[in-house]
């Protein structure tokens, strides 16, 4: 199976969807603080998630074969996590316009499900 459908899979699995669910209020007050970190919109930026995916525990893990999430992991998962709508991108015709560059509380919450996965399917190759 293909990385992304590993992936995908993974954090659309039930018991993902349960542990995000039980831990709903925790994680809308996580969000909430790393999104006033430098502005007032409600969103996060990509340095407020890496900020976060830091000093959540995400990184700097080392094991045998490297780090557990590297910066360039965390950058791929914000990026990944993008929800575009069809319509967003045919109206904006591919440009790099400004929501491109944060993200919203539904997705923090799917990138923290795809940073986990990472995370332990890291682990997992260690055994």
């Amino acid at each position: 199976m293909p990385a992304g459908a590993k992936m995908r899979d993974a954090v659309a699995s039930k018991e993902v969807l349960i542990l995000m669910y039980d831990n709903l209020e925790s994680l809308q007050a996580c969000f909430e603080k790393f999104a006033q970190m430098k502005s007032e919109d409600g969103s996060i930026s990509l340095s407020e998630f890496s900020v976060f995916a830091m000093s959540a525990g995400f990184c700097g893990e080392k094991t045998n074969k490297g780090v557990t999430v590297t910066p360039k992991d965390i950058r791929q998962i914000f990026s990944a996590s993008k929800n575009d709508r069809p319509e967003e991108v045919e109206e904006n015709n591919g440009e790099n316009v400004s929501h491109y560059k944060v993200m919203s509380f539904s997705e923090f919450v799917e990138a923290i499900a795809r940073l986990g996965v990472k995370k332990m399917l890291r682990r997992a190759q260690e055994l």
